[in-house]
């Protein structure tokens, strides 16, 4: 049962983390691994790991870039679990069931250079079923055309939330 100050301060029951940090990308940016965040909030044993484990987290994705006439960008948008930070990752689904997501900006009916072009993807992960870390991943697709040099910024955060255990630390 929830308490008076978790029903009005729902930040209490969240954890926010860094997926990937601010990034300029290029054409040639390729795939971007994010760092292992560890989904127990603080557990040092095992035991606290089950007790207080993170169930959903939400990955948000802003995407920023200036790129040609008639063209689209994207960005990739995955995520990975393992046993541990350093362990193999595999890819994880989304909530819909989907293992890639994606953020895009631009139109392909565009008649001139597109700049200052922002958008902003989130995704809902269920994360009952994964392994203690979880990673995004991003996977670049900046397109450039003749006149105009693509470029562009992305980023991701995640927010964790649905703790077995509140309030968790």
């Amino acid at each position: 049962m929830y308490t008076y100050t978790l029903q009005h301060d729902n930040g209490v029951t969240l954890k926010v983390a860094e997926g990937y940090k601010p990034v300029a990308l290029t054409t040639a940016s390729g795939t971007l691994n994010g760092t292992a965040v560890d989904r127990a909030p603080t557990a040092s044993t095992a035991s606290d790991v089950v007790a207080d484990t993170y169930n959903w987290m939400k990955v948000i994705v802003p995407l920023s870039a200036s790129i040609g006439t008639a063209v689209t960008s994207s960005v990739t948008v995955k995520v990975q679990d393992a046993d541990s930070s350093t362990g193999i990752f595999a890819d994880y689904a989304f909530k819909d069931g989907s293992t890639v997501g994606t953020v895009s900006v631009g139109s392909t009916a565009s008649t001139a250079a597109q700049s200052a072009l922002h958008a902003v993807s989130s995704f809902d992960v269920d994360l009952h079923a994964a392994k203690r870390y979880v990673r995004v991943v991003l996977g670049e697709a900046l397109t450039t055309a003749t006149t105009v040099t693509a470029t562009g910024v992305v980023s991701a955060t995640v927010l964790f939330g649905g703790a077995v255990n509140y309030p968790v630390a």
